[in-house]
């Protein structure tokens, strides 16, 4: 149950060790609490910047977690996404993932997924090959119902963490003229977070969507 919960998982020779859940606390040393501290001033400005909900979130097996939100200070606005779970296709974290995988490997992770079939499979891939084409990803509804957000990339560790930055906002206020904009200001976000990241020896190598 703890390892269902994701307070505990097994290593390779069946040890148990922290989950995700305790590898979130603030006195955790892991690096999942790392992105969480050195990312949550970037969610603030980027939030200021955008007027708009941001997050960061990561690849956890199947899933995408959210592991830090900041508000935009709207009456009309997305809430903090903190803590929640989303299968990856549902979030932008998630299809940036797919997107950098192999095909054999995204229809083997389609196969196992009840979205993966007939005209929905054929919207993920659709998605996902955008996401591979422009180095960002969009997603319009896919975790909630006028819900549109848009996601990069934080190059990271790519033997483990698969980290991503976000901006959320309603429907309502989505105008993909302004899609540029966005993808501009979240990956220069990102390319900072990343040296930030470096420089406190947490990020070793580059692992990105493929162009």
């Amino acid at each position: 149950m703890l390892v269902y919960r994701d307070f505990a998982r097994q290593d390779e020779e069946r040890i148990y060790r922290p989950g995700l859940v305790l590898e979130l606390a603030a006195h955790s040393p892991s690096r999942t609490a790392a992105l969480r501290k050195v990312a949550l001033p970037y969610l603030e400005r980027l939030s200021a910047t955008f007027d708009e909900s941001v997050n960061v979130s990561i690849r956890a097996g199947e899933t995408t977690r959210f592991i830090a939100s900041v508000e935009c200070q709207r009456a009309l606005r997305v809430t903090s996404r903190e803590g929640m779970v989303f299968p990856l296709h549902r979030t932008t974290t998630g299809m940036l993932y797919l997107a950098s995988l192999p095909d054999q490997e995204l229809r083997q992770y389609l196969d196992r997924h009840p979205d993966g079939r007939g005209a929905q499979r054929r919207s993920v891939l659709q998605s996902v090959g955008q996401a591979r084409r422009d180095g960002f990803a969009l997603n319009l509804h896919r975790s909630e119902k006028g819900l549109v957000a848009i996601g990069v990339p934080v190059p990271w560790d790519g033997s483990e963490l698969f980290a991503g930055l976000s901006v959320s906002l309603p429907s309502t206020r989505y105008d993909e003229r302004r899609v540029d904009r966005y993808v501009s200001v979240l990956r220069s976000a990102s390319t900072k977070l990343a040296q930030h990241l470096a420089a406190w020896g947490l990020l070793t190598n580059e692992r990105t969507v493929r162009q």
